[in-house]
């Protein structure tokens, strides 16, 4: 694995000398960096919590689980195609995850709000931004679903492969 050496990776790739296990390696650290990288920038002007610290935590396990889930669901199937499949069956599964998880989320700051959930330390509060148990759970559950079904529908490509009688590598 290169960290520095760009033109020996670019050379690498030339001669076809990159697996889909390297692939995965530089995908996976690439995918913790940014968790770790953009976590800053979400806080900048608010304090910073102990939940925050754990959504952090939760979606670092999530990020290297879930990556790992769907790279082995993968390389089961047939070991190709890695980054493609897990970026553009990722896309659709995001959206309807998304368009889903937005009910989800109102009736948890709505329950909170009712029944004042939040207001015995369990939150933070900074302006009109504040993070609680339940958003914290349910971020990192989101997070965790999201690669869960991404993984599960990387295994679907060899059972739909078998049933149309389509012979995959190993």
């Amino acid at each position: 694995m290169y960290f520095w050496h760009v033109d020996k990776l670019v050379e690498d790739f030339r001669n076809n000398n990159v697996s889909e296990k390297e692939k995965f390696k530089y995908f996976l650290l690439f995918g913790v960096l940014m968790t770790l990288c953009m976590d800053p920038f979400m806080y900048i002007g608010l304090s910073y919590s102990v939940i925050d610290s754990a959504i952090t935590a939760g979606m670092l396990i999530a990020v290297i689980g879930g990556t790992y889930y769907c790279y082995i669901s993968n390389r089961d199937v047939d070991d190709k195609d890695f980054i493609s499949r897990f970026l553009c069956i990722g896309l659709p599964i995001a959206v309807r995850l998304l368009i889903f998880s937005i009910p989800i989320m109102i009736a948890i700051i709505a329950l909170e709000e009712v029944y004042g959930i939040g207001a015995e330390g369990n939150e933070i509060d900074v302006g009109m931004y504040r993070t609680t148990v339940g958003q914290a759970i349910w971020t990192v559950s989101f997070v965790a679903i999201y690669y869960i079904c991404l993984g599960n529908k990387i295994k679907s490509i060899a059972v739909k492969s078998i049933e149309k009688g389509v012979v995959l590598d190993n």
